[in-house]
């Protein structure tokens, strides 16, 4: 596995699921307790994945790191399998979320995806850690339709495709963007160009992202596409 001169030298834990106070208000102690300890086995294995790859990832370093027993792993995942796919969907579900939050207020479509830019450069930056692991690891499955633990994961990823390509649809029947290419291959063209940033900021250590002008990527990529 390509390492990285940065691998491993911030261990923030991070927090996609149950961000909500009033939703953890609304479970009871035994529930709280249970979301609580799988996070933890989450935020360890996203540490140790990034450290050592998915594949060179056991149970037992994810026991070591989570300070769970192997038993109490198994009561919350069924594999490691299991645990990569749910790291993934949480994350991305996060994500989903936060981008939803940010649009909610504004009206133009385009300067909803200009918003979201923004705020997936802060994410980016706030969770470093999941980056290298999901930089590094993300393999998409061969065959989704018989493996129920990739299909988590990849239809989280989906959710993201088709929030950014219903704005793009809207965008151009503003005539904010262009209408004869489409928005689909827009949202995938837009993500992939995060996602390409966002593994240079991981991989060089000369390319800052906390220090990247914000306005970087929607220049690229809307000077090609805006109308307006």
């Amino acid at each position: 596995m390509k390492t990285s001169p940065s691998r491993g030298r911030h261990k923030e834990a991070w927090h996609p699921t149950m961000r909500n106070s009033a939703a953890k208000r609304s479970l009871g102690r035994r529930e709280r307790e249970r979301v609580r300890h799988r996070q933890e086995i989450l935020d360890a294995s996203c540490v140790v994945f990034s450290e050592k790859g998915y594949r060179n990832t056991t149970i037992a370093d994810i026991s070591k790191r989570s300070e769970f027993s192997i038993a109490s792993i198994y009561k919350h995942f069924e594999s490691k399998e299991d645990i990569y796919h749910s790291l993934i969907e949480d994350y991305l579900e996060m994500y989903h979320s936060e981008l939803e939050a940010v649009a909610r207020n504004i009206s133009s479509p385009l300067e909803q995806l200009r918003a979201c830019i923004t705020r997936t450069y802060d994410l980016l930056v706030e969770h470093r850690v999941f980056m290298e692991f999901f930089v590094g690891e993300w393999r998409p499955a061969a065959d989704l339709e018989t493996d129920e633990l990739a299909r988590k994961s990849m239809d989280a990823y989906s959710k993201l495709v088709m929030f950014m390509a219903e704005r793009f649809e809207r965008a151009a029947k503003l005539g904010e963007v262009v209408d004869d290419i489409n928005p689909i291959y827009l949202a995938i063209g837009l993500l992939g160009q995060l996602f390409i940033f966002g593994s240079y900021w991981i991989y060089f250590e000369h390319v800052s992202l906390a220090e990247a002008p914000k306005e970087l990527i929607p220049r690229i990529f809307f000077d090609r596409i805006a109308l307006k």
